[in-house]
């Protein structure tokens, strides 16, 4: 945010509230959504009452175009906005009436074009609570109580000013990405029970020793206990994900236990697709290694000429219908049976879980302390 200096004194700015909680925040809480990122861009974005053109200061800047529909398109070494030839490193697009279309969303606040020296990164600059807001239409699930979108609203936010701070220390000129990598953002959508859920946990999140928490969650943990996984969250910097006790909530869930049959020939020819070495017909496969929690770490799969070693996480790149990495695998003839438990990564707040602790009758502060102990929510500002 020049870009650079506005960029590091917003970040200033947050960094000294985050560190204490003393004091409420003293600067906007607008935060910056990267939407994608290209060396050679081709996007079109609309708005019915055209733009106008600004610095990250909010300079205007005369780019000589009018038009409600832009073309940015990258040609030849340079950038193209509606065929005029784009001099600026960084230029943001400020609909006159709220709304920007791109692709299939509409998306509020303002967008940005920046080059980081090497790709093209399309930002989108919005209020908090409003990515929260459209966070929850993406990551949760449609018809699902209030209680539950307050609980999930809650760990959204946390997350969000958890990844504010590292891309502090990283000195990125965006705080979060939109896709599953850190949290499924889409834009605008309508509906009441979330808008509800944000306006009732509005500026809450989760500390640990004053400080956000990295709020992860899954669909369904399939009641493994977190505290046993290995190589996945260094523990030490995130004791409240190391929870020592299973979720039993999920287990009505109809993500808990999952069931897949393969032919061997096909599982076969599924790993030589995204294999380098030739993978002959399995005449063996198994589970070699697992961790204290359960969750596979090694899989063997012996042909009649060699045996081949694949990591939990290579499968799960590659079968979609393995859905974590509590699974067992049994060989019965020349089919392949693949069992397992959950969807995700079983770490911090269950999903179908916390919809039933709801539905049981606890509140969404017992869900939160349930699922991310040690922690403390608070309301951190008035926005």
């Amino acid at each position: 945010m020049n870009f650079i200096f506005s960029y590091l004194f917003s970040f200033l700015v947050f960094g000294s509230v985050f560190s204490t909680y003393t004091g409420q925040l003293e600067q906007s809480t607008s935060i910056r959504v990267l939407l994608d990122d290209q060396e050679s861009p081709s996007w079109t974005m609309r708005s019915s009452r055209g733009f106008k053109f600004c610095t990250s200061q909010g300079k205007e800047i005369n780019l000589g175009i009018t038009y409600s529909h832009l073309n940015i398109k990258h040609v030849e070494g340079s950038l193209f906005v509606n065929n005029k030839k784009l001099k600026q490193k960084e230029v943001w697009f400020v609909p006159y009436k709220e709304g920007i279309s791109l692709g299939e969303n509409i998306y509020k606040g303002k967008l940005g074009l920046v080059h980081d020296g090497v790709k093209w990164l399309l930002i989108n600059e919005l209020d908090s609570e409003e990515y929260t807001y459209s966070v929850l239409g993406s990551e949760g699930w449609p018809g699902w109580p209030l209680g539950f979108f307050q609980v999930l609203a809650v760990s959204v936010r946390s997350y969000l000013f958890y990844q504010l701070q590292q891309a502090e220390k990283q000195k990125k000129p965006y705080h979060i990405k939109n896709s599953n990598y850190h949290q499924t953002y889409a834009g605008i959508h309508h509906c009441k029970v979330i808008r509800q859920a944000v306006e009732d946990t509005k500026n809450m999140v989760l500390l640990y020793e004053e400080k956000p928490i990295l709020a992860m969650f899954d669909c369904c943990c399939g009641g493994v206990v977190p505290k046993y996984i290995k190589g996945f969250i260094d523990f030490k910097k995130a004791p409240y994900l190391a929870r020592s006790y299973a979720c039993t909530y999920c287990k009505k869930s109809k993500l808990y236990a999952w069931r897949k049959e393969y032919l061997l020939q096909d599982f076969s020819a599924r790993l030589q697709e995204s294999s380098d070495t030739i993978i002959h017909k399995i005449k063996d496969i198994r589970v070699t290694k697992k961790d204290k929690a359960g969750l596979v770490q090694e899989v063997s799969a012996r042909t009649f000429k060699s045996e081949h070693i694949f990591t939990a996480a290579e499968l799960y790149k590659t079968f979609k219908d393995i859905k974590s990495y509590c699974f067992s695998l049994l060989k019965r003839g020349t089919k392949l049976i693949i069992k397992g438990r959950g969807y995700g990564h079983h770490m911090g707040l269950c999903q179908w879980g916390a919809r039933q602790m709801i539905d049981d009758g606890h509140s969404y502060k017992k869900v939160l302390s349930f699922y991310y102990p040690g922690t403390t929510l608070k309301k951190v500002t008035e926005f």
